[in-house]
């Protein structure tokens, strides 16, 4: 079971299939109990579904990272991370190669790793490739490279992975602003709900490429994903697009919004739903920063619920069981701070590349997300009565 209709997963299905049968994949979606939403988030299965057929010894899911520490016009230095799985119960001969394909579809840098004797459950390789005179992704001229990884073992090739990424560099500065690839941009976004209006929330590639285009038209050249992990295609299509993405996981915590939302799972679920969002959405170069929350109810003292058990605390914060609840919830540093420190943490484990911040609509100091001191930018909301 997966509560959040927004994240993406993958089972395993190997040990329930029949080789010498039919087999029928049921899946089942209970969207009864509403209202579970502040906006229309659709009902069924609305994003697409993929059977992935791999040999024993494979490139596991979302398991590669690329980044690209130098980024520049003359060079570019690929860091690519891969880990590879070996489900066939046996050691042996592994070898995989990396070959980067350029935009005009050329290869022109390749590395390979052989380990003999490898018998490894998991575990995570590293190339590190220079490219000379690399083609930049950027707003006007995003330039998309591919990296195929293909896995023998036993002189035997049993996977073949593709990760498409872009080469380029940022950076937030307090005084000079958003920059790219060296050059100042002012970012002009707007907020995008998952859903394709009167179309409803089946994912239509087509349609989400029109809402860009008449975006960009506007003037438009970045995107927050309101309020949650977006359907990947969204993604695909800012990479080829060129817009900025702003990737936010969710809009409640552990306070509700509405009766019946994700509040009730995310004590159980978050630490799960966050790692498979930042994990899957990490080799996209439209994606710029990582938002953990929109306006939640945490920000606030004052709101019901605030103090929480310490058992509670436990599950959310996997603090030791004998921590005093007056530390949980000390004043200072509030059992809500340490929720936010908490998720930028997994987001910072994850990928230490992209900035860290959360939509709040409490400008004061003593937001609570803003005491954590865990958020690289401060994500404010003010309404026109403010401006």
């Amino acid at each position: 079971m997966r509560p959040y209709g927004y994240s993406s997963f993958r089972y395993e299905l190997t040990p329930y299939l029949k080789f010498d049968s039919e087999n029928v994949l049921a899946v089942k979606v209970d969207n009864s109990v509403q209202p579970n939403s502040r906006w229309y988030s659709g009902s069924g299965i609305y994003r697409n579904v993929w059977l992935v057929k791999t040999g024993k010894v494979f490139v596991d899911n979302w398991g590669t990272f690329i980044s690209t520490p130098v980024a520049n016009n003359e060079k570019a230095e690929v860091l690519i991370k891969t880990k590879i799985k070996n489900q066939s119960g046996v050691k042996g001969d592994l070898k995989f190669k990396t070959t980067i394909i350029d935009p005009s579809g050329k290869s022109p840098v390749h590395a390979e790793t052989k380990a003999e004797p490898w018998e490894s459950v998991t575990e995570e390789f590293t190339h590190n490739i220079n490219i000379e005179k690399p083609a930049l992704w950027s707003i006007e001229n995003p330039q998309m490279y591919k990296a195929v990884t293909e896995v023998f073992f036993n002189g035997k090739l049993t996977d073949t992975y593709e990760t498409p990424f872009g080469i380029r560099h940022f950076d937030f500065d307090e005084k000079d602003g958003f920059s790219l690839n060296g050059e100042k941009l002012k970012i002009l976004g707007v907020c995008q709900h998952h859903d394709l209006g009167c179309l409803g929330s089946a994912i239509n590639t087509r349609a989400l490429e029109r809402q860009l285009e008449i975006l960009k038209e506007m003037g438009c050249n970045s995107i927050r994903t309101s309020h949650n992990p977006p359907a990947p295609e969204l993604l695909d299509l800012c990479d080829k697009m060129g817009f900025i993405v702003q990737d936010e996981t969710f809009d409640m915590w552990r306070k509700k919004k509405t009766p019946y939302d994700y509040s009730h799972d995310f004590p159980e679920w978050h630490e799960r739903d966050l790692t498979d969002h930042i994990l899957r959405d990490r080799n996209h170069p439209s994606v710029m920063m990582w938002s953990i929350g929109n306006e939640v109810l945490e920000q606030w003292q004052h709101i019901d619920a605030d103090t929480i058990s310490i058992e509670k605390a436990n599950l959310i914060l996997n603090f030791d069981k004998n921590v005093p609840a007056n530390v949980v919830n000390s004043g200072e540093m509030s059992v809500n701070s340490l929720i936010t420190t908490k998720l930028a943490n997994i987001v910072k484990s994850l990928d230490t590349t992209r900035p860290v911040t959360a939509a709040c609509n409490e400008v004061n100091p003593w937001n609570n997300l803003f005491k954590s001191g865990a958020l690289d930018l401060m994500g404010i909301q003010l309404s026109s009565s403010e401006l």
